[in-house]
């Protein structure tokens, strides 16, 4: 079955080598009937300065009727590529991981904790400004200020420095 355009209709041509774009206007409907068969044809008028024109039937990239079929074109095989390229990815993960995954992930989790509380302990052993009771009570930091009270004796007044 052939696709049917309108003379004066905006078409859009595809190439998906180069992922062009192309808009171009059906100037011409050719109807030739014989004894066994209907054949339609279509000019199509591209957006250059010589105003070139060719058939349908001699152009090699797809031909959409309206810019939201070729966006929903382009968009289909964006997604199957980008899935074909993770499960690609996934496989090769798969493929040359999946022993030392299983075999290092609790190892990982394990050294990961431990850095994590050493360098706690170590942040904690340093600071002087951290109070914690119990290994279950929260970190709090506590501000104390080094500020020595001095008395003047000539005047009896506290000064603070």
């Amino acid at each position: 079955m052939s696709v049917k355009y309108d003379v004066g209709q905006i078409v859009f041509l595809f190439n998906s080598k180069n992922l062009t774009i192309v808009p171009a206007l059906v100037v011409e409907e050719i109807l030739r009937k014989t004894v066994s068969n209907t054949e339609v044809q279509y000019v199509l008028q591209f957006p250059d300065k010589k105003k070139t024109r060719a058939l349908t039937k001699d152009i090699d990239h797809m031909i959409f009727k309206d810019i939201n079929s070729l966006r929903a074109h382009m968009l289909e095989n964006a997604t199957k590529t980008i899935d074909r390229l993770v499960k690609i990815a996934d496989n090769q993960k798969h493929s040359f991981f999946n022993n030392d995954l299983n075999q290092n992930t609790d190892d990982t989790v394990n050294d990961t904790l431990e850095f994590m509380q050493e360098k706690n302990d170590s942040t904690i052993a340093k600071d002087k400004n951290f109070v914690q009771n119990d290994k279950k009570d929260s970190i709090i930091e506590v501000e104390a200020p080094q500020k020595e009270i001095k008395k003047e004796e000539a005047n009896n007044e506290s000064t603070i420095s």
